[in-house]
């Protein structure tokens, strides 16, 4: 059998936790900022007395950091970031206090104790900053009983509780030796001593644990609302604190001798005995009024169980007016909970506007607070807690609640079903008359056998006619219809007539009062006698203006779409859910192959290529589970030719109302041009880095070869210049060495400035063309010539270097190909841009494009270089007649206001 906890106490235990928790962080963020300024006052309560060390500080920290977060997560949540963290401060905790107590237990010292700050002036400390082992063991004891938090045994108990207790144990035994000054109590040498304020703070963090889980093991006890709880709360402070506060008296008065040692324990018993004395007649009256508080709750129950059985309402009201008790079916009739209405006045299910029409209507005695209902008619009103009124019947007995009080029982009957059948018998004409008055459709009834038409004011209403402008016969109906309309509407109800049928419907146009037509769906049904005559015939227009305006609308959207869809620049397709073509249009079967028809006999997956199929599949399953509404990807089709293109997919699902998916929209874009663009952009790329390492070997060659032959011969020289029988050739030998390393400083010249043109950024674009024409003429024979304009003016670093890096890629490509005598370089300004041409007398070539001819990496890195910097290359070549590569670059704003004005030339 398990207690009832204090809902509201358990609640305040909580928050006095967390708040406990703030303060123990407090207490430990003082203390290291007493120790880091020097505070002797924040490291101990009072000089002379031992200070809370540094890792005794932090460990309170953490401990309270773990408490508050525990508090302010909440139960039920395992792995929130939360409780992790607050899992590692609780860890942090039992590590400090574990390495603390194995120091103490084996004499160690693993220099965590002044880690932080040094203790540089111990009181009653063994090891200077080290906490007292007691405080060790202590944190180890709270840091498991944080981890263990929540944690509940088969039975019920909770592990938290008894590692706990101890703790409290031992700080309130600490605070007692320093209250009594008895040092052993919070001392035990050779060992450090604990703090008073740790004491304390020990004694606070215990509380808020066992304060945190309030609703379980043994803090389950000091909640319950039963009678051992609220004894537990009243005579537990009493019992720790009256022996504590006793025997401190005692104690202070044997030292200064006050009383004698007989008088003293004379008086301690005799208090003893007062307090326990008080605790029994306590408890006897607190048990005694239990006894009576159950005896007329078991009455009450009784009572209360009767008035439940009964079928009606009952309040039990007393001699003043006021509600003492009602029933269940007071609840549901009324709204009221029974704490809204026991002790109010019965007047509350009186309407305010009934207090004073009904002054004489009384149920109940005249005299007095408990004639309480006033009637209406024959019947009664009453009104719920949501202001809505109840017809009622009620009936009285008188009762009696004890100690002498009278009361009266009332039974209030719910008659609102008595009521609703009473207003239901009216006359079927008079609800006729009134639901055609509140329909919003036109309604009408054809007497045929008089002619008469009566209309509702539905007509006035929709159509705009008054009331006397509708004539009641069948005339005035048929001239408004739409003359176009009119007879095929007529003929229809003369076949619905002849034909014996019931019902018919039909749509039309029908004249409104302003001139303009309104669209309508009359449906007439048409009442016949034993005979089969018609009789009477009722109907109803209903204007459909606006649903025939929306479907046109619609109508409209749809071919607008359907022609969108098929004059789209790009491929677009409707889908199936299981991948089969619905619709497509001409862009896509373009970039397919296949015909319409074709298409739509196949399936995406089918001109899918396998290679990209499986991630195709995956996207439309996620797409079909909801997990993602559009995807697109880059994959190939397979063309009906056989070979493959390159497409941008993007497809988005179609869902019904319930957002289920009804099918697919696929938009498919042709990028195989850019897709083999980028693919030979890559192939040049990586010949780029080729050309790169065959330069970079025939440097290392004229290196070896030329570089190296020449610094050999050097050497040789120097050698043979060593000896004595060659000292009379030592000024030859020096001359011819001298000669040698001339051609080898030549040598490396040229090769750093054909790896690196230095001289472009220095001396300009037409010196570097210059040098390069020549440096081709002295090393390949080819007569090469530089024509320059004359105001030609220096350009931007990146655009000079890109033009020589392109006259002399253009150059090599002469070397290797054009079997060219001549090679003239021209560079001039035209219309603000900067022209570069080279031209040779070569062998030439087919232009590109003929014969499948592409163009040569070399060309296509001309063209590359010349991109990067803004610029365009024409290439002219004819076969037998050479060629000419010519080079367009924008030439920045600032070089044209320099090439034209006279300052700059």
């Amino acid at each position: 059998m398990t207690s009832r906890v204090a809902p509201r106490l358990a609640e305040s235990l909580r928050h006095f936790a967390a708040a406990a928790a703030v303060i123990v962080v407090l207490v430990g963020t003082l203390v290291l900022v007493g120790w880091t300024f020097d505070f002797d006052t924040l490291k101990s309560v009072s000089l002379g007395l031992v200070t809370m060390k540094v890792n005794t500080a932090l460990s309170f920290i953490l401990a309270g950091l773990s408490l508050w977060l525990l508090q302010a997560v909440g139960a039920g949540r395992e792995w929130h970031s939360g409780i992790l963290v607050s899992r590692m401060c609780a860890a942090g905790v039992v590590v400090i206090g574990g390495l603390t107590l194995s120091q103490d237990i084996g004499d160690l010292n693993f220099g965590i104790d002044q880690l932080l700050f040094p203790d540089t002036d111990p009181v009653d400390t063994h090891h200077p900053g080290r906490m007292s082992p007691v405080s060790a063991l202590n944190f180890i004891l709270v840091g498991a009983a944080l981890l263990l938090l929540r944690k509940e045994t088969r039975r019920g108990y909770r592990p938290t509780e008894f590692l706990i207790i101890p703790i409290i144990i031992i700080s309130l035994l600490t605070l007692i030796g320093y209250l009594y000054d008895f040092f052993p109590l919070y001392r035990f040498p050779p060992h450090s001593a604990m703090a008073v304020h740790t004491a304390g703070t020990f004694v606070l963090l215990g509380t808020a644990v066992l304060a945190a889980c309030p609703d379980g093991g043994l803090m389950a006890l000091f909640t319950s609302e039963y009678p051992g709880g609220f004894l537990l709360r009243r005579l537990l402070p009493v019992a720790i604190m009256f022996p504590i506060v006793l025997g401190w008296v005692g104690l202070k008065s044997a030292y200064q001798g006050l009383f004698h040692p007989e008088f003293e324990v004379s008086a301690l018993v005799t208090a003893t005995v007062v307090l326990l004395l008080w605790c029994v007649w306590n408890l006897a009256g607190f048990i005694d009024h239990a006894h009576i508080e159950r005896k007329e709750a078991e009455k009450a129950l009784v009572l209360q169980s009767l008035l439940d059985a009964a079928p009606d309402a009952t309040v039990t009201v007393d001699a003043s007016g006021n509600i003492v008790r009602i029933n269940r079916q007071v609840e549901a009739l009324f709204g009221y909970r029974d704490t809204e209405l026991i002790g109010r006045s019965v007047e509350t299910f009186i309407p305010k506007t009934f207090h004073q029409r009904h002054e004489n209507h009384r149920v109940m005695d005249q005299a007095g607070p408990g004639a309480w209902v006033r009637g209406i008619g024959s019947g009664l009103i009453l009104h719920r807690k949501d202001g809505s009124e109840v017809p009622v019947e009620i009936s009285r007995s008188p009762a009696h609640l004890g100690d002498g009080q009278t009361a009266t029982i009332i039974a209030i009957r719910d008659v609102t079903e008595r009521t609703r059948v009473a207003e239901a018998l009216v006359s079927n004409e008079t609800q006729m008359r009134l639901f055609m008055e509140a329909t919003t459709d036109c309604i009408w009834n054809w007497d045929l056998t008089t002619g008469r038409v009566e209309r509702n004011v539905g007509f006035q209403r929709r159509f705009g006619y008054t009331e006397e402008e509708i004539v009641p016969i069948i005339d005035w109906w048929s001239e408004r219809l739409f003359p176009a309309d009119r007879d095929r509407v007529l003929a229809f109800y003369e076949n619905a007539i002849a034909s014996g049928r019931c019902t018919c419907s039909y749509e039309y146009r029908f004249r409104c009062r302003d001139g303009s037509y309104a669209t309508v769906s009359d449906r007439a049904f048409i009442i016949r006698d034993d005979t089969g005559q018609p009789i009477r015939a009722l109907g109803a227009m209903t204007d459909i203006t606006e649903r025939v305006r929306a479907e046109d609308t619609l109508r409209e959207s749809e071919e607008k779409f359907a022609k969108a869809f098929q004059d789209a620049g790009i491929g677009m397709a409707l889908v199936s859910l299981e991948g089969r073509w619905l619709e497509v249009n001409m862009a896509l079967c373009r970039i397919t192959g296949y015909t319409e028809r074709e298409l739509l006999g196949m399936t995406f997956q089918a001109i899918t290529h396998p290679n990209d199929l499986h991630a195709d599949l995956a996207l439309v399953e996620q797409m079909l589970q909801g997990t993602i509404r559009t995807y697109q990807m880059e994959k190939r089709y397979v063309r009906k030719d056989g070979q493959f293109i390159w497409v941008l997919l993007t497809v988005s699902v179609v869902r019904n109302r319930d957002d289920t998916p009804r099918y697919f929209i696929s938009q498919i874009q042709d990028i195989d041009s850019r897709k083999r663009a980028e693919k030979e952009r890559d192939q040049l790329v990586r010949r780029l880095v080729d050309i790169q390492e065959v330069e970079r070997r025939a440097v290392a060659l004229d290196l070896h070869d030329e570089v190296g032959q020449s610094l050999t011969a050097i050497k040789l020289a120097l050698q043979c210049a060593q000896q004595p029988s060659q000292q009379a050739s030592v000024p030859t030998l020096i001359e011819d060495s001298m000669a040698v390393a001339d051609r080898v400083l030549q040598q490396v010249r040229n090769l750093s400035l054909m790896l690196h043109p230095s001289f472009v950024e220095e001396c300009g674009l037409v010196y570097g063309l210059r040098w390069l024409a020549t440096h081709q003429t002295e090393r390949t024979g080819i007569t090469a010539e530089v024509f320059a304009d004359s105001a030609l003016v220096r350009q931007p670093p990146g655009i000079e270097l890109a033009c020589f890096r392109i006259a002399q890629e253009a150059l090599t490509n002469v070397r290797r190909h054009a079997q060219a005598r001549h090679v003239s370089i021209t560079l001039q300004m035209e219309k603000h841009n900067l022209e570069l041409s080279i031209k040779d007398d070569g062998v030439g070539f087919l232009p590109f494009g003929v014969e499948s001819k592409k163009p040569s990496l070399g060309l296509l890195g001309i063209q590359e270089r010349a991109r990067l910097v803004g610029g365009e290359v024409r290439i002219t070549s004819v076969p037998g007649q050479g060629t000419e590569v010519r080079v367009i670059v924008p030439a920045p704003a600032s070089s044209l206001c320099e090439l034209v004005s006279p300052e700059g030339s």
